[in-house]
C-alpha cells in the first residue's frame, strides 16, 4: 500500500508540469530512473557486496545522465559512511572505478564536447533562485512539513534513514541550481520524489495504527493524499491540453514548415531545433547556448551579425511573435533579410537580393 500511494503522490505532483516534459530534450527522467534503481538496490543490499556495488554503479550512471541529481547519491554515501567503514570503502572504490570508466567512455565517444557543454558559461541570478525556490516551497508546504517531521521523529528507527539526508540535500541542491538561467522547477524533482517516499511511509505508519475499515482508517485514507497532493492537483486541473483538432493542425503546419525548409538549399538557423533536424539542415547555432555565450561575453554578437551581413544563411527561422536576437544581430537581420513565410508556428527570413 505504501508503494502504491508513493506512486500516486509522484503522479499527482507531476501533473501540472506533464505537458512541458513531453518531448523535452532533457534526459532528467532517465537520470531519475537510474537513481531510484540505485536506491532500490541499496535497500536490498543489506550485507550483499554485489548489490551494494551495483547500487553504486547505477548512481554513477544517473549522475552521468543528469549531473544535477546529487541528493540521493550524497544521502546514501552519508548513510553508508555512518553505518560501516568497510562498506563505505567498497562504495568509494566502486564509485572511483565506475566514474573513471564512464569518463573514459564518454570522452572516447564524444571527444571534448561533453566538457565544453558542462563548462559552457551560463548566467546566474540570485533573484531567480529565490523565486523558483519560494514557488516550490509555497506549493508543496504540506508535504515538506510532514517530511521534516518524519525526519526528526521516525528516521532513526527506519531502514530508510538515508531519506533524512536526502530531504535537506534535495532542497539545498535545488535552491542552489535554481539560479541558473534556463532552470525551472524541474530542479526540485529530487525533492518531490523524496517527499513522495516519505509521505508513503507516513501513510503506512498511520494506517498501521488504525483498524482497516474503521472510520479513523477511512479518514486517513482521504485526508493524507489530499494533504500531500491537493494543491498540485488543483493547479493541474487548469493545465490546458489542446484539443485533438488543434494538435492535428499543428502537425500539418509543422510538416509544411519542414517542406519549406527542404526547398531552400543552403545552411539555416532554426530556433526550433527539431524543425531544422527534420529538414536535414546542419546545426549552426544552438539558441540557448548561443544566447548565454553572448550574454556572458564569450561570443561577440558582431561575429553573427557579420555572417548575416554576408547573407551566409539561406533561411533563418524564429518562433512566431518572438525575436531572440540581441540588437546588433537584429539590426543585421532587418537590413539583409526579409520575411518570406509566416505560419502559425514560425517566421522565416531569407536574404534580400
Amino acid at each position: 500500500m505504501a508503494s502504491m500511494f508513493g506512486t500516486v503522490f509522484c503522479i499527482a505532483w507531476f501533473i501540472p508540469f506533464a505537458p512541458y516534459n513531453v518531448g523535452v530534450n532533457d534526459p532528467q527522467m532517465l537520470g531519475h530512473a537510474f537513481m531510484l534503481t540505485g536506491v532500490v538496490l541499496y535497500l536490498a543490499s543489506d550485507r550483499s557486496t554485489p548489490l551494494l556495488a551495483a547500487s553504486c554503479v547505477f548512481f554513477c550512471l544517473g549522475g552521468f545522465t543528469k549531473h544535477s541529481l546529487l541528493a540521493f547519491p550524497l544521502a546514501v554515501t552519508l548513510d553508508i559512511m555512518l553505518r560501516s567503514r568497510r562498506r563505505f570503502a567498497l562504495w568509494a572504490a566502486t564509485a572511483a572505478v565506475t566514474l573513471a570508466l564512464l569518463t573514459a567512455l564518454t570522452l572516447w565517444i564524444d571527444g571534448p564536447h561533453v566538457l565544453q557543454h558542462l563548462l559552457s558559461p551560463r548566467r546566474y541570478l540570485s533573484s531567480r533562485a529565490i523565486f523558483i525556490s519560494a514557488t516550490f516551497l509555497r506549493i508543496y508546504a504540506p508535504g515538506l512539513l510532514a517530511g521534516a517531521i518524519w525526519c526528526f521523529t521516525g528516521a532513526r528507527r527506519s531502514k530508510a534513514r538515508f531519506l533524512a539526508f536526502a530531504f535537506p540535500l534535495s532542497l539545498l541542491t535545488g535552491a542552489v541550481f535554481a539560479g541558473g538561467f534556463g532552470v525551472a522547477v524541474n530542479i526540485f524533482y529530487d525533492a518531490w520524489i523524496v517527499i513522495a517516499i516519505i509521505g508513503a511511509l507516513v501513510l503506512a505508519n498511520a494506517a498501521a495504527s488504525a483498524a482497516a475499515g474503521s472510520l479513523r482508517w477511512y479518514r486517513m485514507m482521504l485526508v493524507i493524499p489530499l494533504l500531500f497532493s491537493a494543491l498540485p492537483v488543483a493547479s493541474g486541473l487548469y493545465t490546458s491540453v489542446p484539443p485533438a483538432g488543434v494538435l492535428a493542425t499543428e502537425d500539418r503546419v509543422f510538416a509544411e514548415d519542414i517542406a519549406y525548409l527542404k526547398n531552400r538549399p543552403g545552411p539555416a538557423i532554426c530556433f526550433d531545433l527539431l524543425l531544422c533536424y527534420q529538414a536535414g539542415k546542419t546545426l549552426s547555432y544552438e539558441p540557448f547556448v548561443t544566447g548565454e555565450l553572448i550574454a556572458t561575453g564569450h561570443l561577440n554578437p558582431a561575429v553573427v551579425a557579420a555572417e548575416l551581413a554576408n547573407r551566409k544563411y539561406a533561411v533563418i527561422q524564429s518562433d512566431q511573435g518572438i525575436i531572440y536576437f540581441p540588437p546588433p544581430i537584429l539590426d543585421a537581420l532587418n537590413a539583409h533579410y526579409r520575411i518570406d513565410r509566416q505560419s502559425s508556428r514560425s517566421v522565416f527570413y531569407i536574404p534580400v537580393q
